[in-house]
Protein backbone atom coordinates (compact mmCIF):
# COMPACT_ATOMS: atom_id res chain seq x y z
CA UNK A 1 0.00 0.00 0.00
CA UNK A 2 1.82 3.65 -0.99
CA UNK A 3 1.62 5.83 1.51
CA UNK A 4 -0.76 9.14 0.01
CA UNK A 5 -0.24 12.58 1.88
CA UNK A 6 -1.07 15.99 0.59
CA UNK A 7 0.18 19.47 1.55
CA UNK A 8 -1.65 22.70 2.19
CA UNK A 9 0.15 26.12 1.70
CA UNK A 10 0.13 28.45 4.25
CA UNK A 11 1.82 31.32 5.73
CA UNK A 12 2.86 30.74 9.38
CA UNK A 13 4.36 34.06 10.87
CA UNK A 14 7.60 32.90 12.95
CA UNK A 15 9.81 35.34 15.44
CA UNK A 16 13.59 34.75 14.34
CA UNK A 17 17.08 36.62 15.61
CA UNK A 18 19.71 35.80 13.37
CA UNK A 19 22.50 34.69 15.58
CA UNK A 20 26.29 36.85 15.63
CA UNK A 21 28.87 34.93 13.22
CA UNK A 22 31.38 33.90 16.00
CA UNK A 23 28.22 32.29 18.03
CA UNK A 24 29.16 28.47 18.51
CA UNK A 25 26.43 25.76 19.43
CA UNK A 26 26.30 24.36 22.67
CA UNK A 27 27.26 20.86 22.66
CA UNK A 28 24.57 17.78 23.18
CA UNK A 29 25.17 17.85 27.25
CA UNK A 30 25.11 21.57 27.47
CA UNK A 31 21.86 21.38 25.71
CA UNK A 32 20.45 18.66 27.76
CA UNK A 33 21.36 19.82 31.05
CA UNK A 34 19.54 23.11 30.39
CA UNK A 35 16.29 20.77 29.50
CA UNK A 36 13.16 21.48 32.19
CA UNK A 37 12.16 18.69 34.19
CA UNK A 38 8.83 18.23 33.18
CA UNK A 39 10.41 17.58 29.65
CA UNK A 40 12.68 14.88 30.99
CA UNK A 41 9.71 13.72 32.62
CA UNK A 42 7.24 13.62 29.86
CA UNK A 43 10.09 12.10 27.52
CA UNK A 44 10.32 9.21 29.81
CA UNK A 45 6.41 8.65 30.24
CA UNK A 46 6.56 8.19 26.52
CA UNK A 47 9.06 6.10 26.03
CA UNK A 48 7.68 3.98 28.95
CA UNK A 49 4.25 3.77 27.04
CA UNK A 50 5.51 3.13 23.88
CA UNK A 51 7.69 0.18 25.26
CA UNK A 52 4.74 -1.16 27.22
CA UNK A 53 2.52 -1.06 24.32
CA UNK A 54 4.85 -2.73 22.68
CA UNK A 55 5.45 -5.86 24.70
CA UNK A 56 1.18 -6.33 25.27
CA UNK A 57 0.71 -5.96 21.53
CA UNK A 58 3.21 -9.48 21.22
CA UNK A 59 1.54 -11.33 23.87
CA UNK A 60 -1.80 -11.72 22.09
CA UNK A 61 -4.07 -10.35 19.38
CA UNK A 62 -6.73 -10.47 22.16
CA UNK A 63 -5.30 -7.98 24.32
CA UNK A 64 -5.87 -5.14 21.59
CA UNK A 65 -8.29 -3.48 23.41
CA UNK A 66 -6.09 -3.14 26.40
CA UNK A 67 -3.31 -1.26 23.97
CA UNK A 68 -6.22 0.94 23.10
CA UNK A 69 -7.06 1.71 26.67
CA UNK A 70 -3.89 2.38 28.07
CA UNK A 71 -3.52 4.51 24.87
CA UNK A 72 -6.38 6.65 25.47
CA UNK A 73 -4.86 6.80 29.09
CA UNK A 74 -1.91 8.03 27.48
CA UNK A 75 -3.56 10.86 25.35
CA UNK A 76 -5.26 12.03 28.63
CA UNK A 77 -1.78 12.73 30.38
CA UNK A 78 -0.58 14.30 27.30
CA UNK A 79 -3.25 16.37 27.68
CA UNK A 80 -2.82 17.46 31.21
CA UNK A 81 1.04 18.06 30.74
CA UNK A 82 0.37 19.63 27.90
CA UNK A 83 -1.93 21.70 29.74
CA UNK A 84 0.31 22.31 32.96
CA UNK A 85 3.35 22.99 30.38
CA UNK A 86 1.85 25.45 28.45
CA UNK A 87 2.94 29.20 28.61
CA UNK A 88 0.76 31.28 30.57
CA UNK A 89 -0.60 28.33 33.12
CA UNK A 90 -0.87 29.48 36.05
CA UNK A 91 0.92 25.88 36.71
CA UNK A 92 3.63 26.68 34.48
CA UNK A 93 4.51 29.61 36.46
CA UNK A 94 5.10 27.85 39.63
CA UNK A 95 7.74 25.74 37.73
Amino acid sequence: MQEQFFSVTHATPVNVIPLPDDYSLPSEQALEAELPEPFRIAAAISSIDMATTRLIRNQNDAMQDLVEIINQQSRKIDMIMSYVLAPGSPRAALS
